[in-house]
């Protein structure tokens, strides 16, 4: 609840600062690439690696550590390379996602900042899970905390664009150093890894192989959303960012702790056995998620105006900026119990070893977004990337519920 506020808080900084406008949407355009990267790569970590990781140290603590050291250096080296690659492409980027000419060199500035990012983001990203593993969910939130104050520091220090970036970069090297002290001291695990890479079990990169195109699928929908908005004129895609981060900030108020438990919890009873409790488990999370999310989509929905008045009109943000990024805060909280049920059920099928599956619908959501996208656009204007995206989550949260249904039967049979 605290990161939520307190990226809530730097949100309405940024929208009081800056408003909707070009630089903005050179700002979001920037980051869009690295951090789709970034989140691809290591989403996938924790729900491949814990389940196997859980197992091996009932075993042994040292085969436990092997894994640990083996997956890292990975992170390390894949995460470097990203970086090359990215600061390779930076001037062929801000072609490809129609960056206006007058704010390229904006462009490339926060792009060099990103750099460094990715590799400092990605091991703190594998990280997480580890701490998390060891009931240490104060650091699920840490991490949005440290980035939401960082911004806010340098945006009042130095109030420019690419005082943004500049915060990012220095939280996520703050979070960096107090996540690898307290795994040093409550972790139970050794910060090591070889210069050499290890071989990894073919059946473990197995799994993460289906899980990172599914990342990188589902996550690519954000990419898709935010490319075609950059053709509807300025503003569009800082916008198109405000609906879809307050909706983001609501829903994560949910799927944030429930994937954070859900995890470790399904990997043991799965464990065990315990198909029954599995199940149970999962109505009664399913049944909650409804129970509080469809009255607070209804209020928001209604009121969405009067919200984003309340939250944005200040400073540079003006009330014809209001009705623009109401209308798409109506469409993208239409998500809300689609969104954090699915995410549940992702973490379901991950300690079942589906990824396959979860590819699959993942690929499938991806082309539905794109047509839904095209079709809605024609239909209401931008509001219809909103619009679409709230569908694909229905069509998820669908596909994974009876999938992960017909998962449980036959590995329990």
């Amino acid at each position: 609840m605290i990161a939520r506020l307190v990226g809530l808080l730097k949100e309405i900084v940024i929208a009081k600062e800056f408003g909707l406008s070009a630089e903005l949407d050179t700002y979001f355009l920037a980051i869009l690439i690295p951090m789709y990267a970034v989140v691809s790569l290591t989403n996938p970590l924790g729900p491949t690696f814990i389940p196997v990781y859980n197992r091996l140290e009932i075993k042994g603590k040292e085969e436990a550590q092997v894994l640990f050291s083996k997956i890292l250096g990975y992170v390390f080296y894949g995460s470097v390379a990203l970086a090359l690659i990215y600061w390779i492409l930076i001037p062929f980027l801000s072609i490809v996602l129609n960056v206006d000419a007058t704010n390229e060199s904006l462009f490339r500035s926060i792009s060099l900042l990103f750099v460094p990012i990715v590799v400092v983001q990605s091991i703190s990203n594998y990280l997480l899970p580890f701490l998390e593993n060891r009931k240490l969910f104060i650091f699920t939130s840490m991490g949005t905390v440290l980035s939401s104050l960082g911004v806010l520091v340098f945006i009042y220090l130095f109030s420019s664009i690419l005082s943004i970036a500049a915060g990012m970069l220095a939280s996520a090297l703050l979070f960096l150093f107090i996540q690898i002290v307290a795994l040093l001291m409550k972790g139970n695990v050794r910060l090591i890894f070889s210069f050499k890479l290890d071989r990894v079990e073919t059946g473990l990169k197995k799994q993460y192989s289906w899980l990172l195109l599914a990342s990188a699928t589902m996550g690519s929908t954000l990419v898709v959303d935010q490319y075609m908005a950059s053709f509807f004129g300025v503003s569009s895609v800082s916008g198109l960012n405000y609906g879809y981060k307050l909706a983001g900030i609501v829903c994560g108020l949910g799927s944030i702790s429930l994937a954070t438990v859900a995890l470790p919890v399904f990997s043991k009873l799965i464990a065990q056995g315990n198909k029954d409790k599995v199940q149970s488990l999962v109505r009664s999370v399913l049944s909650l998620i409804a129970f509080l999310s469809i009255p607070l989509v209804v209020v928001i929905y209604l009121y969405s105006d009067e919200i984003i008045s309340l939250i944005f009109e200040r400073g540079a943000f003006k009330a014809v900026e209001v009705d623009f990024v109401s209308e798409l805060l109506k469409f993208y909280i239409l998500q809300f119990p689609f969104y954090v049920g699915g995410v549940v059920l992702s973490r379901l099928m991950s300690t079942l070893g589906k990824n396959d599956q979860v590819f699959v619908i993942s690929f499938v959501a991806l082309i539905l977004n794109v047509m839904l996208n095209i079709g809605f656009t024609k239909w209401i204007g931008i509001s219809g990337i909103a619009l679409s995206t709230s569908v694909v989550y229905l069509f998820t949260f669908i596909a994974l519920f009876f999938t992960s249904g017909n998962a449980l039967q036959k590995d329990f049979a």
